[in-house]
């Protein structure tokens, strides 16, 4: 990847976005804003996301939003419900291709959410379950082209989750094997058209791998830690 093609794109971005707003007389865009005073949960938002049916969800601190252009439905944790909302703080979320919302939490887990029957399953830390989630702290999701989950956490790798049969992988480092997954914690991770999965963060050397699933193999690709992954219709990955 060409670093320094990076900025050179923003900049021509806007160079040519305030040279069309001067030549069309533009009007600036307008923003509306929607806080907790109109429903939403929390005012720190951490992800957003449009579904299929065009609503819009808002991942917060203090719960999951969803926004239908009037008002907000809103799910949060509730102890006496174990249907609903693991922990409240969610870190990020992803819709499967099968309609399921995928959420990560910073200390309940891995959830699902189906909203035809508005129920969320939970995947959790036992520690005397070694098949279980190795980590409460979810910090980045997604899905491969059979619809498998994965999950990346702060300090425990990360997880492979099947939904049609509930059975969890895990991949951790492990420093007596020098083919074993390189991250202890992870920050993104990206699934590209080729289906490589791309992964950033830390653990013995921090950076940015490309893995491939089928061999078990990863590639160094660059120390960058990457909050977020993402390819363009080029095939560019851009970190």
């Amino acid at each position: 990847m060409n670093l320094f093609r990076i900025p050179i794109v923003l900049i021509s971005f806007l160079v040519i976005t305030i040279d069309g707003y001067a030549q069309l007389n533009a009007r600036p865009p307008l923003f509306r804003h929607l806080g907790m005073d109109e429903g939403l949960t929390e005012q720190v938002i951490t992800d957003i996301h449009r579904d299929h049916l065009g609503f819009m969800w808002f991942s917060t601190q203090g719960g999951l939003n969803k926004y239908d252009g009037y008002r907000f439905t809103t799910y949060t944790y509730d102890a006496s419900d174990t249907n609903s909302l693991s922990d409240n703080f969610v870190h990020r979320f992803i819709e499967a291709k099968n309609g399921l919302l995928w959420i990560g939490t910073y200390a309940g887990g891995l959830n699902s959410f189906d909203p035809r029957t508005n129920k969320f399953r939970r995947y959790t830390h036992n520690s005397e379950d070694s098949l279980s989630i190795g980590s409460n702290d979810v910090r980045t999701i997604a899905e491969s082209k059979d619809g498998k989950i994965f999950a990346g956490t702060f300090d425990a790798g990360m997880y492979e989750l099947d939904p049609a049969t509930g059975k969890i992988k895990s991949h951790r480092y492990d420093p007596k094997d020098t083919t074993s997954f390189p991250l202890i914690t992870v920050w993104a991770l990206m699934f590209d058209s080729r289906g490589n999965l791309w992964v950033s963060g830390n653990g013995k050397i921090k950076g940015t791998f490309k893995i491939d699933l089928k061999s078990g193999t990863s590639e160094f690709i660059h120390g960058i830690v990457a909050q977020k992954i993402l390819e363009d219709k080029t095939c560019r990955i851009w970190l």
